[in-house]
Parts: structure tokens; sequence; C-alpha cells
């Protein structure tokens, strides 16, 4: 508890009164501005927390050194409980003083929406009365409060509707928790920002840590930060109103982030913008790393790095630049790094058409994108005004090169604040780098041509190699191998998948084909190949195609086994065998089945350097048909070993197997008839595997890519 610890209490203060009083304040004195520090989503016993605000409110105060906070209990407690509301309203009055502390007080409307803060409106919400989100709207509507959302990860509750736009909310919905909860550290929302701003959200950037425990500021260094004009509820309101405002992971860094001349926050017509950004800690070694510009879709347009002293108390980190945006509607915002680690995400400037049309999710709906394959231009388009637009139309062209294609144009009508979706068929008759372009022609403002938006597409070949990728046999990566497929895309060829037994008819056309280990257990699907598909895949390798087989080890499971790969093996007439074991690699005391592989001199030779090393997870060996170690000879090719710490073991105590004691083959290479077979310890290409840390995304390509000059 904290009563009775006066002396303590007392100790700290003086301290932190000192720092409180020099935080900002020089910038105040030579702009006007000041910058504050604080949070407005948090809870005590009046909800699911601990103690009361007449307790948390001096706490974030004197002890966390907090400029304001916000108190935001459960809405259905209130309302259970409206002593409550009126006794928090009466301590968020009690301790606010103007120049020293602000304390604001509200609810959190909980709901499988989403969760919301709202401060500062008169009376409290609940899920139990506002039963939905276009109930919450509407009863924020003329309240004055300012709400945010909260905690807005997918895998938490619901995300508003995929944040599909809302005319009111937006009106009042002004902030969105980029960062929350100190537990055990701040979890961080950056996605979901991207998201909401994507769809036609104008939210600012904040971070709240959501106390349930007597710990207002102190459970991290995280805060929001605020620039106003002064530390009063009414300068503050504005501030966070007009989304000045910033989520940081360190409790006193200053960012200054304008366009020509406006602050973060605000909404500039389309055309050329300087933007200003100027970042200083008074905390000496605060100092800045790396700083991102951040746009549309989230990608990053510019990284502008620090000198190594630049961003501390001495040294400010300066910067301008001018950029000229290209598309209808824009936002940006900067992510900053520190050198510690330390990362503050701003508020966006706005740089859009003067209509209040825009369009989001712009692409082009095609399995794969080839000459003349007939797709789907879809996206959406957003009214972001309260008046009804009748007769919207958006014009569709490409552009290759020099030559411009005319598509088509679609017409529709909005509501205020809706959101209709579009689509066109439309089949590219070029291959290369094709650009899109959608532009959107308001009725209100016919002779303006600048509200259009772009959508770059390589269009393949119409001919492309084919793939043919095996989940058809529960196999180990089935469902996870979507991700593959746009890789293959990329490389030039068609991956299609095999949901079926293996025919003929399945690998009609095919130049490859990949099939992981069938995993045992209930299924839809067979996890055996029968006479007929083993005969298909002997035809299809005879006649020249490439075969890649991918394992699994045993992990100690007696019911995993890699007979069905040595039958496909036996069936076409390979010399390797798949080990009935484990691949492991010793990390210390530890024994994982997580490895790090990389390529033989032959491998390398045959498949090029990779830049990063490959990553296994759960692999088995790769032997003799005699189940002796594998050696590369004419027509057969090891390709890909473990490390020195790794080793191969038989967990099941199963086999038969050839236990490597270091550097076991986990992948190779053979000639077989006119076409070839690999095999490899596992399938290093569903979804959890091709990340951008590891080299398993490069070694597939250059693998199929090889397999394909056969």
């Amino acid at each position: 508890m904290l009563r009775g610890r006066k002396g303590l209490w007392q100790a700290i203060i003086c301290v932190l009164l000192v720092l409180m009083v020099v935080s900002g304040r020089a910038f105040a004195e030579e702009t006007g501005w000041s910058f504050y520090f604080g949070q407005i989503h948090s809870h005590t016993s009046y909800s699911d927390g601990v103690l009361t605000p007449v307790e948390a409110y001096p706490y974030a105060r004197d002890v966390a050194g907090l400029d304001f906070l916000g108190i935001t209990e459960h809405g259905y407690y209130m309302f259970e409980n409206p002593h409550h509301w009126e006794a928090l309203t009466e301590a968020a009055k009690r301790f606010t003083e103007p120049g020293r502390f602000v304390a604001f007080r509200g609810t959190e409307w909980t709901h499988g929406a989403g969760h919301i803060s709202v401060i500062e409106a008169p009376e409290p919400c609940s899920r139990d009365v506002q039963i939905g989100f276009d109930d919450l709207v509407a009863w924020m509507e003329g309240k004055g409060g300012i709400a945010s959302f909260n905690h807005p990860g997918r895998n938490e509750q619901g995300n508003w509707d995929d944040f599909k736009y809302s005319l009111g909310g937006n009106r009042t919905i002004r902030l969105l928790e980029v960062g929350s909860g100190p537990y055990p550290r701040n979890t961080f929302y950056e996605a979901s920002y991207i998201r909401a701003l994507d769809r036609g959200w104008q939210v600012g950037a904040i971070n709240s840590q959501d106390n349930h425990r007597a710990d207002w500021g102190t459970a991290a260094d995280t805060r929001t930060g605020v620039v106003a004009r002064a530390l009063t509820r009414e300068d503050l309101m504005e501030a966070l109103r007009a989304m000045r405002t910033y989520s940081t992971e360190d409790r006193n860094v200053q960012v200054k982030f304008m366009g020509n001349g406006r602050w973060m926050g605000e909404v500039l017509l389309i055309g050329e913008v300087e933007f200003e950004i100027d970042i200083s800690d008074p905390d000496p070694g605060d100092t800045v790393h790396e700083v991102d510009l951040r746009s549309t879709g989230g990608a990053t347009i510019m990284t502008l790095e620090g000198s190594g002293d630049e961003g501390g108390p001495d040294r400010p980190f300066r910067r301008s630049f001018t950029l000229a945006p290209n598309q209808g509607y824009n936002w940006y915002y900067l992510r900053i790094e520190q050198t510690d680690g330390d990362v503050i995400v701003t508020s966006p400037i706005w740089v859009k058409s003067p209509s209040d049309l825009m369009i989001v999710d712009l692409r082009f709906d095609v399995p794969l994108a080839k000459k003349g394959a007939k797709g789907y231009l879809r996206g959406e388009v957003v009214n972001l005004g309260a008046k009804p637009v009748q007769g919207a139309i958006v014009e569709f062209a490409a552009a290759a090169g020099k030559v411009r294609l005319p598509i088509g144009a679609v017409k529709t009508d909005l509501e205020p604040g809706a959101t209709v979706p579009i689509s066109l068929e439309w089949a590219c008759p070029v291959s290369g780098d094709v650009t899109v372009s959608a532009a959107v022609v308001d009725p209100s403002m016919l002779a303006y041509t600048g509200n259009v938006y772009s959508l770059p597409v390589r269009v393949l070949p119409e001919t492309l190699p084919k793939v043919v990728v095996d989940e058809g046999h529960n196999n180990r990566s089935s469902g996870f191998a979507r991700r593959f497929l746009d890789v293959l895309a990329g490389a030039g060829c068609e991956g299609v998948l095999n949901q079926g037994r293996i025919t003929p008819d399945s690998l009609e056309g095919a130049s490859a084909l990949v099939v992981a280990n069938p995993e045992p257990g209930i299924s839809l699907t067979p996890t055996t190949f029968d006479e007929s598909e083993l005969a298909a895949m002997r035809k299809f390798v005879d006649a020249g195609g490439s075969l890649v087989l991918a394992g699994s080890s045993d992990a100690s499971d007696p019911s995993r086994s890699v007979s069905q790969l040595n039958a496909i093996l036996t069936a076409v007439g390979s010399s390797m065998r798949f080990s009935d074991d484990e691949v492991q690699q010793e990390e210390g005391s530890k024994v994982s089945s997580t490895v790090a592989c990389s390529l033989t001199p032959e491998g390398e030779k045959t498949l090029g350097r990779l830049a990063l090393p490959i990553r296994m997870m759960q692999a088995c060996s790769i032997a003799s048909d005699g189940f002796g170690a594998l050696v590369g000879r004419e027509g057969l090719v090891v390709l890909a070993v473990g490390g020195d710490d790794t080793r191969s073991a038989d967990t099941n105590g199963k086999g038969p197997c050839h236990l490597y004691a270091s550097r076991p083959v986990v992948c190779a290479s053979e000639r077989v008839g006119k076409g070839r077979v690999v095999a490899m310890g596992a399938p290093v290409y569903s979804v959890y595997d091709l990340r951008p840390d590891l080299g398993n995304e490069e070694f597939m390509v250059n693998l199929v890519a090889w397999l394909l000059s056969q």
C-alpha cells in the first residue's frame, strides 16, 4: 500500500520537481510550445485495478513525474457503481493544478469490436448501454470528450471491422495506442496504426500503460508526448484533439515534426511539402540512431541516420527536406529509434487532394499476374466527408514504359462516411513492369485531376514454368505454402497447389513437383501415396521433370515416419534415402531441433553463394539407399549440410537411419532418368521459414531456377 510512506514520498518529490521544472521549458520560452508527458488510459479499484483515484493521481504526479494521467475505468463498473463515477470526477478536479498536473477522468468501452477509452465526457459509457460500435459513436457525438483506440492487436479483441472508416467516429476518436502496457514490456501496435491510417482514419499516436497495479507511470518509461501551449486541462485537450502527440518508449524525448510550418496532426493540401524534424533528449546518451519517414502502406520512403551524438541534450537532431506526393491521399509519420533501442512514433501529417474521396486497398486480384490472364482491379472508395456524392467515377488506365493502356471506368454513389467496394475486370495485354492508375473524378470538382492512385504490377509472360506444390496428403506444410507461391511468381514461375491425389493430369505441363512428408493423425486427406501416384511420379521424373521431397524428423514420436518419402525415392529409382532421425544442434548444455545449415562447396557451385544461412526445423538427415553416409559422386551432389555443432540422433529408436556425428547431410540432388530428384531434411518453404533474416527464400529460388535450367 502507498499510505504511511510520507517521508519517502517527500524525498522523491524534491528530486522530481527539479526535473519537472526544466522539462520542455526552454522550448516553451523560444516558441510558446511545451512538451508534456503522461498517459490517458489506466485503472484503479473502481474497476479492475487497485487502490483509488485519490491515490493514483498523486502517485503519477509525484512519484512517476507525469504531467497528466487519465483514469479510464471500465464503463460497466461505473454504471453498476455510479458513486464511483462521482468520486472519480471529484478526484480529477481536486488533483488538477494548472502548471503542475492535469487529472483526466473517463471510461473504457470494453466490447468485442475492440476497446475504446473516452476522456472528459460528462458521463460514462458502457458496453451494456452502448451495445455496438455505432451506438458508441452516436453517444460520443456532442459530448466534448476525446476517444482513443486501445491496444489494437488483432489477437486481443476485434479491430472495429478492420478499421472501417466512420465519419462520426473520426470526429471523436482522435488517438490510437501505438504502444500499450508494460507487462513485461511495451507492446507495439504499429501495424494496426498503419491499417487505421490507410483506411482513412485521422488518428494520432499515443502510448498508455493500461495500469491495473499501483504503478501509474512507473511500470515503464513509456509515455504519450504532447505538444501544448500550457499545462492546463483546456490546452492538453486541444493538443490531444489536434493530435500534436507521439508514442514514446523514452520518458522525456522532445520531438518536433512539421510540414510547411504546420505541426504533426494537421492536414495539408496536396503539393510540395517541406518537412522539418527536431529531436532532443535531456538525458546524456539518449541520442538518435536513425529516423524513418513512413507513409501509406507502412512503406519507409526515407531513412535519416544519426551521427552518433545528435539528439542528446547538447546537439539536437535536425533535418529538413522536401517531398512532392504523387497520390491523392497521403500520410507521413516519423519512426525514431534511439541508440538504446527506444522507439518513438509520431502522429502523422496528412497531404491530400481537395476532394473528400479516396481509394484504399487498390490491388489486382488475380492468382498470378500473367499476360492475358483475367483478374479484377479492386479497391474501396471512401467518402471522408459529410455530404453524399452521386456519380463518382474511378477511371483506370495502365502504363508500360511510354505506352498508355486505357482500361475502363467504374461509377458509384457514396453516402457520407461510406466505404464502397469497386471492381473492374482486366487482362493485361503486355508483360513486364506495368503501373495501373486509378483517377477519382469527384462530380463536385470535375476539372480537378490530381486525385490519382497508382499500383505497380509485375506482369509475367503468358507461358511460365509450372511448379506444383503438393498439399493433398496432409503434408507438413499444408496450408502454409501460399507465401512460397508468391516467391515463385517473383522468380518468374507459376506455382500451383495440388489438393488431391498426384495424377498425370495434375502434373500436366509441370516442370517441377514439390512434396513434403505426410503427417500422421486424423486428416481429411490421405497420408500415403498409392501405386498410381508412385507411377505418376516415376513417369514424371523419367520424362525430365524435377522432384523435390522434403522430410521431417522423428521428433521422439513413434507415429512419425519418412517411409512414404522413401517409397517415392524407391519408385523413381533414386539411391538416396531419408533417415528416420532428427538433426540436432548443440547450444551449450541444451540441444535444439532448429539448426543452421550451409551450402557445401559443390552446393555453392551449383546454386551460388547465399547471403544468409539456411534454417531447418525438425529436419531429418539424408543417407544412401543402404543407410550409410551420403557422399557426392557423378550424378549426385550434396548441396547442404549442418554446422560443426550439429549431429543426427535416432530420437524414437526406430530407425532406419545413418547417425552423423557432425555436419549431417540435409540436402542433396541426384540425376534420375532425364530428371532430377532433390531430398531435403525439412520443408524450408513454409510461411514460417521464408523470413527476411534467413537464407531460405534465396535458397529455394536458386534451387528451383537451377532445376528448371537442367
